[in-house]
């Protein structure tokens, strides 16, 4: 009789999680070139300690794209849109659809996908489509319905597939555009912004039938939001959401979802400025889905290509995220703490094109005794007064006084950097006014001023997510309850300037208001 010896069958070895590594931008707003800390293009004189810019971006992806080389690693790199505006490269290339040198600068980064801002669409989508045309990175969207548009139905897709080399794996890259794009921007009559909650599921499902077995959303609808969306049904099947549009900083170890996100301080070598001292939420953040009971990070990456976020990912091979830790990247001048070196086919370029804006760099306009501030950080400039924007609306009504007498009412999203005291150029104006917008006179009924003012003071929250449409001032002061229940009845107090004038609710004749042609249109509201 044959006997067998007894063995031990070696339990099987688990496969290696599948490493993954997402670069991000957000709300680049053409800095084309470093900028200083209160986000104007930086001069010679400060080059060395100013921040961001394509040529520092490019060394930075590249180092990336390299170092997972050589680690048998995959990459992604993404763009949470807003390319558009901002800074006299968009005024004098892409304002009117002189596209090249700008393609000529993003091109060679290679994203793999860019959302679709409402920025995007400042120019008409005319403009955006032949920016698309030649641009190699794949624009997405879930919500634009552009079918009806000849030239950019074929430019714009709800999503793009990636497999990745690496790993053989599908991702799929699903953009969002804020729903609120025909006020904020303009999008025209055959483009459609639709729904997140009725669209994204579609998106997800079309997506997984193309074989994705990993879902990022590419998102340009804000932090906040992006963080109600991750808790929500309609992205059960989502794994990460790469954010944009409310330029939000974050840094920290997060705490695990469900528990409080609380953000971690900043290292001061890591950040530029004070901007960056409070940040609103750790890096990434976490949120738990409501349907499945699984965590979905939320991150994002400041703006102005200040940072490079910076995540590192791995996954189980049915696609399922099993971490994800990392921090944004402070892309940083030679003379900053976080030095990044200037790639130099991409400055080379900068450099070419640079010729034009230099004309607008040296002519100066002004002198500022003080400094103007409040735009550049959100949370201050779109929730409450700045002397930048009491200038700005003092020099609207200025330059109507042989005219008429008026006041004025500018939305606070219309003023995007602040100034330093000392001499001002042209170029830092169109940074700070960057949109060509036109003045126009409107005569208003003392009614439809408190409404136009109550709309505005309903995008307050008293963070950086604040809306765009929060009112800047002159000839008139208002006081208001931010805490008020209807976000529509904030306005406690509307008087003209002139002495022992009444409330604005009193007046018997109608006011005449400078604004600019964007909200007179109906935009922000």
């Amino acid at each position: 009789i044959a006997t067998i010896d007894s063995f031990t069958i070696p339990a099987a070895t688990p496969p290696a999680p599948l490493p993954l590594r997402i670069l991000h931008v957000n709300d680049m707003h053409a800095r084309i070139e470093p900028a200083d800390s209160n986000f104007n293009l930086a001069t010679p004189a400060t080059y060395g300690i100013a921040y961001g810019g394509l040529a520092r971006l490019a060394t930075h992806v590249a180092a990336a794209r390299s170092q997972a080389a050589s680690a048998g690693q995959d990459v992604l790199v993404l763009h949470a849109g807003d390319q558009y505006q901002g800074t006299p490269w968009h005024a004098v290339y892409t304002r009117v659809g002189n596209h090249t040198p700008i393609w000529e600068m993003l091109n060679p980064i290679a994203f793999d996908a860019m959302a679709v801002g409402n920025h995007e669409f400042d120019e008409g989508p005319d403009n955006l489509a032949a920016f698309a045309a030649s641009f190699a990175t794949p624009l997405v969207s879930c919500n634009v319905n552009a079918s009806r548009h000849p030239a950019l139905s074929a430019l714009l897709s709800p999503f793009v597939i990636r497999t990745l080399p690496v790993s053989g794996k599908k991702v799929a890259i699903i953009g969002l555009t804020p729903p609120d794009t025909p006020i904020t921007s303009s999008p025209g009559q055959l483009v459609d912004i639709l729904p997140i909650e009725s669209t994204l599921p579609g998106c997800i499902a079309a997506a997984k039938a193309q074989g994705a077995s990993m879902i990022v959303l590419l998102s340009h609808v804000g932090y906040n939001v992006d963080k109600g969306i991750a808790s929500s049904a309609a992205a059960a099947d989502v794994d990460l959401i790469v954010g944009g549009h409310s330029h939000t900083f974050l840094y920290g170890t997060p705490a695990p979802a469900g528990q409080p996100q609380l953000p971690g301080s900043p290292a001061p070598n890591l950040t530029a400025t004070t901007l960056e001292s409070g940040a609103e939420g750790p890096y990434p953040t976490n949120v738990l889905n409501v349907a499945t009971n699984k965590t979905i990070p939320v991150t994002t990456a400041f703006w102005g290509s200040r940072y490079a976020g910076d995540l590192a990912t791995s996954w189980d091979a049915a696609g399922n995220l099993l971490s994800v830790a990392g921090s944004p990247v402070l892309l940083g001048g030679a003379a900053s703490a976080h030095p990044v070196a200037d790639d130099a086919a991409t400055a080379a370029k900068v450099a070419a094109y640079r010729e034009p804006l230099a004309v607008l760099a040296s002519l100066v306009v002004g002198e500022l005794a003080t400094p103007l501030v409040g735009a550049a950080n959100r949370a201050i400039g779109r929730n409450q007064e700045t002397n930048v924007g009491n200038l700005v609306c003092e020099a609207l009504i200025w330059g109507a006084q042989n005219i008429v007498s008026v006041v004025c009412l500018e939305n606070a999203g219309g003023i995007r950097a602040d100034l330093p005291a000392g001499n001002v150029t042209m170029s830092q104006v169109t940074t700070v006014l960057p949109f060509g917008n036109t003045l126009v006179l409107v005569r208003v009924s003392p009614s439809a001023l408190l409404a136009a003012l109550n709309n505005g003071l309903s995008g307050y929250t008293g963070d950086s997510t604040a809306g765009g449409r929060f009112p800047q001032i002159a000839g008139m002061r208002l006081a208001f309850n931010p805490s008020a229940v209807d976000k529509f009845a904030r306005l406690l107090d509307l008087r003209l300037t002139t002495a022992g004038a009444p409330a604005v609710a009193d007046l018997p004749t109608d006011i005449i208001v400078i604004t600019n042609n964007f909200m007179a249109s109906g935009g922000d509201g």
